[in-house]
C-alpha cells in the first residue's frame, strides 16, 4: 500500500532553467514518502520548459510574467494549504528522505517556523564535489536570531523547511529587488525574530555551482546583504549583544565577499586582457584592508582543496579556486 503523502508542497520557481528542471522535478517526485503537492511557478521564462514539464503530469504549473524570484515563491504560496513548504531552486536536487526527516523535526516543536538542513555542493553536470571528507557545520542550538546576525549557514533555501503559516503570517518572502540575492537572508532573520526555529547537520539538498548561481557575483550579493543588515539595525539597536553580532556579521560579509569580489573583478581582467592593474590594485587594497580575513580564506582555501582532491596539489588549488570565485 503506497505511503500516505507527506503535508508539504514543492514549490519551483523557474526563469530560463529548463535544462535542469527535470533534475529538481525528479528529486523531488522521488522522495519517500512523496510531497503531497508539486508546484512550478514559470516566472516568464522564454526557454520551453513546457517540453520538460510534459514529462511530469502531475506537477501543478502557475505562470506569470517575469517579476522575480521573490514573487514567484509567493505565487506558489498562494496556491497551497499543505502545513508546510519546501521552495527547490530549479537547478538543486533534493537528497533522498530530506522531506521526512525535516517533518519528522518540524513535527517536534509546532511553535517552530521553520527547520534547516545542511548541503552538499555538485558541479555543473551533478557530479560531487567533494572527494574527500567535508566540514559540516555543528547545528545550531539555540540562539537563532543572534547567530543568523554573525552569520547565515543556511544555503541554498531548498534546505529549509517552512511552516506554511507562520511564513504566511509573516508575509512571505520579500520582492524587493534591492536584496539582490539575499531575499533568504532577510527572510530568515525575519522568522527568527518572531519564532523558534530548528536546526539539524543532516543534509537536504544537493546545491549546484555553475557560473549562473546569483551567489557567483560577490558582488551583488555583498550589496544585498548590506542592505539586509543595515535595515536589521532597527531591530538590534536596543541590544548590546544583538547590535554587536549585527555589527561583527556585516564586517565579516564585507571582508569575505569584499576579497571574493576582488578576486573575480581580477580574473575577470585577466581573462580579457584588459585592466589588469586596476583589477590588481584593487585586490591588493582589499586584501591589506582585511590581512586576518585573507590569511584565514587562504588557509581555508588550502585545506578544502586539499581535501577534495585527496592530497593537494597545483591543479586542486586551481580548482578550488574557480569554484571560490565562480
Amino acid at each position: 500500500m503506497p505511503a500516505e503523502p507527506l503535508p508539504i508542497t514543492v514549490i519551483v520557481p523557474i526563469y530560463n532553467g529548463a535544462a535542469l528542471l527535470g533534475e529538481a522535478l525528479t528529486s523531488a517526485l522521488a522522495q519517500e514518502p512523496p510531497p503531497a503537492r508539486v508546484i512550478v511557478v514559470d516566472d516568464g521564462s522564454t526557454d520551453d520548459p513546457d517540453s520538460v514539464l510534459a514529462r511530469f503530469p502531475t506537477v501543478d504549473v502557475i505562470r506569470q510574467k517575469n517579476q522575480g524570484v521573490g514573487a514567484a515563491r509567493n505565487a506558489g504560496l498562494r496556491a497551497t494549504d499543505t502545513a508546510y513548504v519546501v521552495f527547490l531552486d530549479q537547478d538543486d536536487r533534493l537528497v533522498p528522505g530530506a522531506l521526512a526527516h525535516a517533518t519528522k523535526l518540524l513535527d517536534t516543536d509546532p511553535r517552530a517556523a521553520f527547520v534547516s538542513g545542511r548541503n552538499r555542493m555538485i558541479r555543473a553536470d551533478g557530479a560531487p564535489w567533494e572527494s574527500g571528507a567535508a566540514g559540516i557545520r555543528p547545528a545550531v542550538r539555540r540562539h537563532h536570531y543572534r547567530e543568523l546576525l554573525y552569520q547565515s549557514w543556511i544555503v541554498p533555501p531548498s534546505t529549509v523547511l517552512f511552516r506554511r503559516s507562520l511564513l504566511t503570517t509573516a508575509g512571505g518572502w520579500s520582492e524587493d529587488r534591492r536584496l539582490n540575492g539575499a531575499d533568504d537572508y532577510e527572510l530568515y532573520l525575519r522568522l527568527a525574530r518572531q519564532y523558534p526555529v530548528l536546526d539539524t547537520e543532516d543534509c537536504y539538498a544537493e546545491y549546484r555551482m555553475h557560473g549562473g548561481n546569483t551567489s557567483s557575483d560577490a558582488q551583488k550579493m555583498l550589496d544585498g546583504i548590506t542592505f539586509v543588515l543595515r535595515a536589521e539595525r532597527m531591530h538590534t539597536q536596543s541590544s548590546v549583544e544583538l547590535e554587536r553580532a549585527r555589527r561583527s556579521g556585516l564586517a565579516f560579509w564585507q571582508a569575505v565577499l569584499g576579497l571574493k569580489a576582488a578576486g573575480q573583478e581580477l580574473m575577470l581582467a585577466a581573462k580579457n586582457r584588459q585592466d589588469i592593474p586596476a583589477a590588481a590594485g584593487k585586490a591588493v587594497v582589499m586584501i591589506a584592508r582585511h590581512p586576518v580575513s585573507f590569511g584565514e580564506l587562504v588557509k581555508d582555501h588550502l585545506v578544502h582543496a586539499s581535501a577534495r582532491a585527496g592530497g593537494g596539489g597545483f591543479r586542486a588549488v586551481l580548482v578550488e579556486t574557480r569554484r571560490r570565485l565562480g
